[in-house]
């Protein structure tokens, strides 16, 4: 009797631990994939997050509270839509006045192919906005799609574009070439040329191609009086890089070649150039939408 006793105690411990592993092993994947769910993911750039960030006085992370569809009257299915938000303010990353802790704006949804809109409800986003006139809860969006889905990487990326922006000697805004000049060098095929570049402000920036005899050209760009020749060019990423590879003009403007000594034309051109397709193109992503 002790010994069938010891038996069945035996059997049913096995039973239950083999149905316990079985539960276990059955609810890993649905942890595993609750695990996963994430909100969507914006498609933007480093120039889109630049572009944004460079146009906004107001940068924060918030968590959407509503998301309210704005109804118009005769809008058709499929087309974008705007919403009215209610957002509670996680980190205020840019903004000298402060904010309210929770506010509201206005922003633009596109649908997906079924023409159904993503849900909004308890997300976290990145906004990009200005404040508006006496309405302390309330900001504008710089632009209609201002407002992206907020990620670790995307919340680095624009933290490290902010502090560019605002580094002393930082790039300012380009209005586009102001002059150029080739000095020959002493051997043929030898020289240097130097762009000067317009920018709002006023403040000094230029680019320099040197070219030595057995040796590949070289350039790079100054954002004050004093050029380094022997300084690397902007690395991509970076706000130097994005001024110069998003707002200089593909090729060398014909009507500043009347201001320059007929016999350098040609090399200020090959070197201007040289230097602009080093830099790479610059990549928006943004739908505007």
């Amino acid at each position: 009797m002790h010994i069938a006793l010891q038996y069945w105690v035996g059997h049913m411990t096995r039973r239950l631990l083999s149905l316990i592993t079985f539960v276990c092993i059955a609810a890993t994947p649905v942890n595993a994939q609750k695990s996963k769910i994430q909100q969507p993911v914006s498609d933007v750039s480093y120039a889109d997050l630049a572009d944004l960030a460079d146009a906004a006085s107001i940068v924060a992370e918030v968590k959407v509270k509503r998301a309210q569809k704005i109804k118009v009257k005769g809008q058709i299915a499929g087309q974008p839509a705007r919403f009215l938000i209610e957002a509670d303010v996680l980190a205020l990353i840019r903004g000298r006045e402060g904010l309210s802790p929770r506010i509201r704006y206005v922003t633009q949804s596109i649908p997906d192919v079924r023409g159904k809109f993503p849900k909004m409800d308890k997300a976290v986003m990145l906004i990009f906005a200005a404040p508006v006139a006496d309405r302390p809860a309330e900001v504008q969006l710089v632009a209609p799609d201002a407002q992206l889905w907020w990620n670790e990487k995307m919340g680095a990326d624009i933290r490290q574009i902010l502090r560019g922006l605002v580094a002393p000697g930082a790039p300012g805004r380009i209005k586009g070439i102001a002059s150029a000049f080739h000095s020959p060098g002493a051997l043929s095929g030898e020289g240097e040329t130097q762009i000067f570049v317009d920018t709002h402000d006023g403040a000094p920036m230029s680019m320099m191609v040197t070219r030595k005899q057995g040796q590949p050209p070289r350039w790079t760009a100054a954002y004050g009086d004093v050029v380094n020749p022997d300084a690397p060019p902007p690395a991509p990423n970076t706000i130097g890089w994005y001024r110069l590879a998003c707002f200089l003009p593909d090729s060398f403007p014909a009507d500043l070649l009347t201001d320059i000594a007929q016999d350098q034309t040609a090399a200020v051109q090959r070197d201007y150039t040289f230097a602009r397709q080093s830099l790479g193109p610059c990549k928006r992503l943004r739908t505007k939408g």
